[in-house]
This record gives C-alpha cells, sequence and structure tokens, in this order.
C-alpha cells in the first residue's frame, strides 16, 4: 500500500528528495574537508610544530563536529520516515476497515503481519479457556510405567469443530 498509493508515493518522493539534499550536502562537505586537510598538510612545512599541531587539533575538532551534525540530520531523516510510515498506517486504518467490513471479510493480511481483523472473529480468548481444559499447564503426568508418559487413565479430548 505504501509504494503503490498515491499517498504513499508522495512520502516515499520527499524522503528521497531529502536524502538527496543529505547525500549532496554530504559530498560538499568530505570535498571541502578534503580541499581543508590538504592545505593543512601544506601549511605544516611553513608552522611550527607547536602551531601545527594546534591547527590540527582544531581541524580535527571540525571534522568532528560536522561528522555528528549530519549523523543528527541522518537519524532525523530517519525518524521523520518512521513518523510517516506510522501516519500513512493511521490515516488508511479507517480506509481498510471500511473494505472489510464491506467486503465482509475476516483479515487483511501482510506478508509479514496481519494489518487488522475484525474482533468478533478473534478467537484468542477461547484458545486459551480449550487449551487450558485439555492440556492444563501442559506438565506430563507420570503414568504406570513411570517414564513419564500420559496417564492413560485421563481422559482425553478431542479438538473441537471449527466454529
Amino acid at each position: 500500500l505504501y509504494a503503490e498509493t498515491q499517498f504513499g508515493k508522495r512520502l516515499q518522493s520527499e524522503f528521497s528528495e531529502a536524502s538527496q539534499v543529505l547525500a549532496e550536502r554530504n559530498r560538499e562537505l568530505t570535498e571541502a574537508l578534503t580541499a581543508e586537510e590538504l592545505a593543512l598538510t601544506e601549511k605544516r612545512k611553513e608552522v611550527s610544530s607547536d602551531e601545527f599541531r594546534e591547527l590540527a587539533d582544531a581541524f580535527d575538532e571540525k571534522v568532528v563536529r560536522l561528522r555528528e551534525e549530519q549523523d543528527e540530520r541522518i537519524a532525523a531523516l530517519q525518524r521523520r520516515r518512521e513518523v510517516d510510515r506510522r501516519v500513512f498506517s493511521g490515516r488508511i486504518l479507517p480506509i481498510l476497515s471500511e473494505i472489510v467490513r464491506d467486503s465482509g471479510a475476516v483479515a487483511i493480511l501482510d506478508d509479514r503481519a496481519v494489518i487488522l481483523s475484525a474482533d468478533v472473529i478473534d478467537v484468542t480468548d477461547r484458545a486459551i479457556a480449550r487449551i487450558d481444559a485439555v492440556l492444563g499447564d501442559g506438565a506430563i503426568e507420570e503414568g504406570a510405567n513411570g517414564e513419564g508418559a500420559p496417564d492413560e487413565a485421563a481422559p482425553q479430548q478431542d479438538a473441537p469443530a471449527e466454529e
């Protein structure tokens, strides 16, 4: 849905554009820092070692600061993408709900997960109660042979028919 709807395509396009801007900024920074590093290397021949150390330390601090800023921009862009996806999901949920209702469907499935299901078909509570009634805590009672086999005298219940 995210890849095929107009809404999803717009969000993806905006993310792509912001990513490209960020990548271009990163390329420009890399070029500028490379040029600055080369100039600093040349300056090494002209200044004392103490003065060069100060210049080199200042350059290193600048590089670290710029990397941190870029990392924060990347993280912010990723957070924005996550928020966009949550907003997308929240906005399409009522539509999906209507589709489920109108079509008489019981669930909308994705390759990875159930996206939406009607509460009336949720059999989780009934399944828990039935499993508890049949298996209890799942411990195997020691049988007459003493080897941990199920007690044959214990009542066995067949699985119920689908409801």
